[in-house]
């Protein structure tokens, strides 16, 4: 309720084009949509599943709304890092007009923030983002993994990252062979997490 007010009495600029009015204004968001791509993320070729054949992954098909760069990447950290709660509508949307239509089984949940972040923000930007974007696609939100460690990733190698994560979390919700799971994260970077 604060955030819809805080639009109405001090509207954003747009973080493109600086319009004043929603954070990331309709043509802008519009630009970033449709530069969308379906790519494999390791090595740019050409895949419906954002990973291609040559490449191993655990997920069955991967999808990005774009590279954190320009816009985008003003929108990610004003989010992430400015506790700006309004820029998850805008997210939210990115996704749904980025992602193919999903099982109606599909089951949305996220990597957990840490609570040092959580903390920090007062909230857990990417539950309230996958409750956003579940709402939209009228599927379930359900918060399935816990960490089980705490480390900073930032500044980290690949190899760094993949020896953090790995047990860094857990499975606290049943799951079930028969529905599809959408796992998102804010930023791709080494695909350790994942």
């Amino acid at each position: 309720m604060i955030d819809t007010l805080l639009r109405l009495l001090a509207p954003h600029p747009c973080l493109s084009c600086g319009e004043i009015g929603p954070i990331l204004c309709s043509d802008c968001k519009y630009n970033i949509t449709r530069d969308f791509r379906t790519v494999c993320i390791v090595c740019d070729l050409r895949c419906p599943r954002g990973i291609c054949g040559v490449h191993r992954s655990p997920c069955d098909a991967i999808w990005y709304v774009g590279l954190r760069k320009d816009a985008l990447q003003r929108l990610v950290g004003t989010y992430k890092f400015n506790g700006t709660k309004s820029a998850a509508r805008e997210l939210a949307d990115l996704l749904h007009m980025c992602l193919p239509a999903l099982p109606k089984d599909t089951i949305i949940t996220c990597v957990p923030t840490h609570p040092r972040r959580i903390r920090e923000r007062g909230y857990d930007h990417m539950a309230h983002l996958a409750r956003l974007f579940a709402g939209r696609r009228k599927l379930p939100y359900i918060p399935l993994l816990s960490r089980t460690r705490y480390f900073v990733q930032h500044n980290s190698t690949r190899s760094e990252r993949l020896k953090q994560v790995r047990g860094a979390y857990t499975v606290i919700h049943p799951l079930s062979a028969d529905s599809t799971y959408l796992l998102l994260d804010d930023v791709y970077t080494t695909g350790a997490t994942v």
